[in-house]
This record gives structure tokens, sequence and C-alpha cells, in this order.
């Protein structure tokens, strides 16, 4: 769910130049994380340059975050989060990879607060719990995990 995937699919594509397409594509091919990083920080300066609207840079950032979870860069995906927030607040979803950060560093009162204000919020046809759950399977099926991950299993019950 990466706003890098989305950006062909929407209608956005049309209006897509062809760095963006190009950077998209080869982020979308490699199964490689820390490439992803790379490719991810060369679409979100290109977004830049280009001064695209605030919404798609933010998620760029949102996007880098998630990324940056699967290279266990988590202090980097905590940097990004922040930064995608900081750029456009009403990105709300980037607080799941920001709650993910913290979880994984070890800061668990900030994730806690995290989950708990969104959990049972309306997001994506379900609400953020779902995400939430899904996005921890996803990271521990990669063998990433720690151990408050159960206290926050059992916190979104």
């Amino acid at each position: 769910w990466p706003l890098s995937k989305s950006v062909l699919s929407s209608s956005l594509a049309s209006k897509a130049d062809s760095v963006t397409v190009k950077l998209t594509k080869e982020i979308e091919q490699t199964a490689d994380y820390d490439q992803k990083c790379q490719l991810q920080i060369q679409l979100i300066s290109h977004w830049e340059q280009q001064a695209v609207d605030t919404a798609r840079i933010a998620g760029g950032y949102g996007s880098l975050a998630w990324y940056r979870l699967f290279t266990k860069g988590f202090d980097a995906a905590e940097q990004a989060a922040t930064k995608g927030l900081a750029v456009d607040a009403s990105q709300e979803w980037i607080n799941t990879n920001l709650a993910l950060s913290y979880l994984f560093q070890g800061k668990l009162d900030k994730a806690k607060e995290i989950y708990l204000r969104l959990k049972d919020k309306p997001y994506n046809k379900a609400t953020y719990k779902t995400t939430f759950l899904q996005d921890l399977a996803e990271l521990e099926a990669a063998g990433i995990t720690h151990s408050d991950v159960a206290i926050i299993r059992n916190l979104l019950k």
C-alpha cells in the first residue's frame, strides 16, 4: 500500500512525469529494501524539486518509513514518518509507520498512544486496527519483530 505503488494506478498516472514513472517502476521491481529506500529518496527529491503537492511528498516520506522498517532502520523510519507528517499532517496513515518505528525502538508509550488513538478510526474500508495488524504480520513474516509486539497485539484486541 505504499504511495509509490499507487502512483501508476491513480488518476495521477496520466500526469506523472517520466522520472516519477521510472523510479516508481524500479521501486516496485526490486525486492531489496535498501535499494527501495535509495530509489524512494530520489523520488522524494524529484517531487520536492518539481514542487508537487504536499500530500504526494508526505506520502513519499511515509513510504520511505515503511521501507526503512524492513531494513531495521527504525530510527530512520521514525525520521521519515515524522518528516512526512510535518510536510502534510492530513496524511494520517503515515502514523501507522511512525507507531511501528516507535515500537521497534522500544518506545512503547509513544507507540501505544498512536495505536490507541487510531485503532477504531475508519481506514481503507475497515479501521486502522486492521492495517496495524496486517503491518505487524508482514514485518514478522520478514523476520522483524520485538518483544513488545505481543503487548500491542493485546492492546488492539
